[in-house]
């Protein structure tokens, strides 16, 4: 009987720590020489209280890793949201290329276009290359706009990141796949438009101005995309920030006008 009551208390634990990551992305700013600051915002599931956590495990991308302890808590209850803030400055031991990242498990149930995604990982990544003599210092974008946003069905949804970047890089933008364990792409993944895929229901990122256009949702409930944005200096790739966003469809009704043509018309 003893034994029977511990493994449901441990189905039990499993379950409530599996379901909250909705969102996130890593930052990074120059602070001196090889030391960088590394900002990670996740964005939560606010009621599963049972899975939430006040620390995270960063890679640094050069073999090591730290534990970041949670700065600060934004909580959105009518959103059911808390954006978690996780800061830690990191020295490199010089040039290269370094793939910042995180796990954690795992991401909240119920995502339509990720099958069983409350026991999927949830995972992103910041590259950053320090080239000082070729380069100089290199700052991650800034995304001025956050990644959990609301889609009305049967209506035209457009999404930007803000993206901006203090250093003057150009930047460039890619719809890519969601990752999970390992940092590996999430198993039969795929894009909002493809419930259902038909003519009336496409997807689509402008390469140059980031915009998301969706062009029309066309089933209620929640969705995961990625985006990658790549950093250019001198045509050159300088790094990359992968963005993990989810929109969620409603239906309403408040709808978008139909405004007719005025007629031209001469007042004397």
């Amino acid at each position: 009987m003893k034994k029977l009551i511990f493994i449901l208390f441990i189905l039990i634990s499993l379950g409530s720590f599996a379901t909250h990551y909705r969102a996130g992305e890593i930052s990074y700013k120059h602070v001196s020489g090889f030391t960088y600051a590394i900002t990670v915002v996740t964005y939560t599931k606010a009621s599963s209280t049972d899975a939430d956590s006040d620390t995270i495990t960063v890679k640094w991308g050069d073999g090591s890793n730290a534990t970041l302890y949670r700065q600060e808590t934004i909580d959105i209850n009518q959103s059911d949201l808390r954006i978690n803030i996780f800061k830690m400055e990191h020295t490199y031991s010089g040039p290269s290329t370094y793939t910042i990242s995180i796990e954690d498990q795992n991401r909240n149930g119920g995502v339509v276009n990720i099958p069983e995604s409350d026991q999927i990982s949830f995972y992103v990544e910041s590259t950053l290359t320090i080239s000082p003599q070729e380069f100089g210092v290199n700052n991650s974008p800034i995304l001025t706009y956050p990644p959990i946003d609301i889609a009305a069905i049967d209506q035209i949804f457009i999404h930007n990141t803000g993206a901006y970047d203090i250093d003057g890089d150009s930047l460039g933008y890619e719809l890519v796949n969601p990752k999970g364990f390992n940092g590996l792409d999430i198993p039969a993944y795929e894009l909002p438009d493809q419930f259902p895929a038909d003519q009336n229901n496409q997807l689509e990122l402008d390469p140059i101005t980031g915009d998301i256009i969706w062009t029309t949702p066309q089933s209620i409930g929640q969705y995961n995309i990625a985006i990658k944005i790549t950093e250019y200096r001198n045509g050159i790739i300088i790094g990359t920030m992968m963005r993990d966003m989810q929109v969620t469809v409603v239906s309403t009704s408040n709808k978008v006008p139909n405004i007719r043509p005025l007629k031209d018309s001469c007042y004397i």
